[in-house]
């Protein structure tokens, strides 16, 4: 199946009604592949198990994994639903833009419950991986028969970077271990989960800005269970460089980016990834971050990572043909890539 294009979250629904009525509108959509011909992740087909659940249960998805998962595996003040106001002990989503801010709305709507909306705390987490490393069992209590690991835990496809999938579970090896993991992220939110089942150890962990380096963080907590010592987490050299080019503009950012990048190669990542918040900025239709950012790409990355980025801008373009700030940015980063550097700063005024 294609993946959620729009989770809707300034428009979100709260009533039961909410999974069946986005089941029912994907009547129109078309397979990706013939079924079992690739492997292609889909949150849209996990919304379609939920509302199976649903109808074979003859209870919501969210009220029937609460019951019979959840609360017996020691989750209980986790769930899949979320009140129409914040509780005020929720953590709220913070996105890193030129600069830090909080999103004043929030990644949530009953009709994705299945693939997005697990709230829940480390602490309860923690309680997730006992169950699993106990291979369904918490406490003593049976919550899933140990045989269905079997299935749960047995590769049906290979993906990239010799990483392989189960159902709903990643396998690949770390430091000679087998893993089994799991990582999430919605607008303000990022997370990793991570088990060593032949050591019946995992790692969570929990954050509420995006980007956010948790995969990196939970492999240094593996370090640490494995008995290494773990090793520096690089920071993304964007973080300085965007604040500088918000206070300073856009030339400052540029020598900044150069001097670190000649002084301090191996002290910050300069990779392409941490501008990814450009289509964060897009989706939130902040425009003058989106342009800015995208600006900052231009001028500091070298020419195939900037035809990269322009190819990501078009395709989502594409998609969201609505969106001001894609055909603000796509203007820009063609106005660089089809003139000298001397009309940089007339692309990225």
């Amino acid at each position: 199946m294609p993946d959620v294009e729009d989770y809707e979250w300034d428009k979100p629904q709260y009533d039961e009604g909410a999974l069946e009525r986005y089941v029912r509108s994907l009547s129109s959509k078309k397979l990706v592949s013939e079924p079992g011909e690739k492997f292609a992740y889909s949150n849209m087909a996990f919304e379609c198990l939920g509302d199976v659940i649903t109808k074979v249960s003859g209870m919501p998805f969210d009220d029937y994994v609460k019951r019979y998962i959840l609360n017996p595996a020691g989750m209980e003040e986790s769930s899949f639903l979320k009140p129409e106001h914040l509780p005020g002990n929720w953590a709220a989503p913070h996105v890193r833009g030129l600069a830090n801010f909080a999103w004043e709305e929030y990644p949530y709507n009953r009709m994705h419950g299945p693939s997005s909306t697990l709230h829940s705390s480390a602490l309860e987490m923690c309680n997730w991986a006992i169950t699993n490393l106990n291979r369904g069992i918490f406490k003593g209590r049976k919550i899933l028969s140990p045989l269905s690991y079997d299935i749960l835990w047995k590769p049906w496809a290979e993906i990239s970077d010799g990483k392989q999938m189960g159902f709903s579970w990643f396998f690949g090896e770390y430091r000679g271990e087998k893993i089994i993991e799991h990582g999430g992220g919605d607008t303000g939110f990022r997370t990793h989960f991570v088990m060593l089942p032949d050591k019946r150890a995992a790692a969570v962990v929990l954050c509420n800005l995006i980007p956010a380096p948790v995969e990196e963080i939970a492999h240094s907590a593996l370090d640490i269970i494995l008995g290494y010592e773990p090793g520096p987490i690089i920071p993304y050299a964007s973080l300085i460089v965007c604040k500088t080019s918000s206070e300073e503009g856009l030339d400052a950012a540029v020598a900044q980016w150069n001097s670190l990048k000649s002084n301090h190669p191996d002290k910050y990542d300069f990779s392409l990834p941490q501008f990814y918040n450009l289509f964060t900025a897009m989706s939130l239709e902040r425009v003058k971050d989106a342009e800015s950012i995208a600006c900052l790409c231009a001028r500091i990355l070298p020419e195939p990572d900037v035809k990269v980025i322009e190819d990501m801008i078009e395709g989502y373009q594409k998609r969201y043909s609505n969106n001001k700030a894609a055909t603000v940015v796509l203007r820009a980063i063609r106005g660089h890539r089809k003139g000298v550097r001397e009309g940089e700063e007339q692309a990225c005024a």
